[in-house]
């Protein structure tokens, strides 16, 4: 367990990892159901298996891949606005399926900040995960609406294999993109929360290591012995292979999910499309809120700008 928050938005030009949650559209989703903003620290769950006593009542709200969560021994629903009573115990056990599982607790978390956040890099050496005894103080939000995630916000993962990209900046020959995107590739043993990597059918490649340019999370690398390597959470901020593409901010969160062995394809569609898959994330946030966002386009300079007002 560790804790995640929007991560250190201000600090990527002195090289310091981002480190947002893996899964941030289930962290944001349970931040929404305890009545926190989107960016608030939340425990992310690797594989599951803990028990969490609370000394006070809070409201709180599991999120993620499915597991079987318990408060004092009863079965209670994710995805749902949970009451956790002083004395109570929720215990957390090892995933179902997936990676990546998040706990919510609504209120405001009482821990200094590291580089103004509290997520955990263990990329970058900062922070650590909770240990066994350790203490969180929160204070509580005692106001908090029950709700439940309407079926539009429930991610399918039926469909979790097959992931879209845009092309990178890099030029490849058509016939390295035609291999890239015509065949399935497993995700290795020797992955982590810094990157995924991938085997496959070895991409014939054109190119050497380059000039330290700036990779996101899911820009995908081809290193020189032409598997994929495709940045995660924790991703350094500079990578030094050819990036054949980026996948959509819109699938990231399916891609935290894979474990070793998983497999995978890609698919390419246009800038266009990416966009619009976003819009529609937050159209059906909107509508589940009742709450409207107002959005415009914004241009300083010769840089534009998509801005979302919302109303709190």
């Amino acid at each position: 367990m560790t804790l995640k928050d929007s991560g250190r938005r201000d600090y990527g030009i002195f090289g310091v990892p981002l480190s947002g949650p893996a899964d941030f559209e289930s962290a944001l989703l349970g931040n929404l159901l305890v009545g926190n903003p989107r960016g608030a620290a939340v425990i992310e769950i690797t594989l599951g298996g803990g028990r969490i006593l609370f000394l006070d009542d809070f409201a709180v709200a599991v999120t993620g891949q499915p597991l079987g969560v318990r408060i004092d021994e009863r079965p209670v629903a994710m995805n749902e606005t949970l009451r956790v009573r002083g004395g109570e115990v929720l215990e957390l056990p090892p995933l179902e399926k997936g990676v990546k599982a998040y706990l919510s607790i609504g209120g405001t978390l009482r821990r200094s900040r590291i580089l103004g956040s509290h997520s955990v890099s263990l990329t970058g050496g900062l922070g650590r995960p909770l240990s066994p005894g350790e203490f969180l103080s929160f204070e509580a939000d005692t106001g908090v609406r029950r709700r439940r995630l309407p079926q539009a916000l429930c991610r399918n993962d039926s469909d979790a294999g097959v992931f879209r990209v845009i092309r990178g900046p890099e030029s490849f020959a058509e016939e390295v993109y035609r291999t890239f995107l015509s065949q399935d590739f497993r995700v290795s043993k020797n992955s982590n929360d810094m990157g995924l990597r991938l085997e496959g059918k070895a991409l014939p490649l054109d190119q050497r290591e380059m000039i330290s340019s700036g990779v996101a999370y899911g820009t995908i690398q081809i290193p020189p012995g032409g598997q994929p390597l495709v940045m995660m959470a924790d991703h350094p901020v500079t990578g030094g292979y050819p990036r054949i593409a980026g996948v959509i901010t819109r699938d990231l969160s399916r891609l935290s999910q894979l474990g070793p062995g998983d497999r995978l394809s890609f698919e390419e569609v246009t800038i266009g499309e990416a966009h619009r898959e976003l819009e529609a994330l937050e159209d059906a946030i909107e509508a589940w809120l009742g709450r409207p966002v107002r959005r415009f386009r914004v241009k300083v300079g010769e840089r534009a700008f998509e801005v979302a007002v919302e109303e709190i």
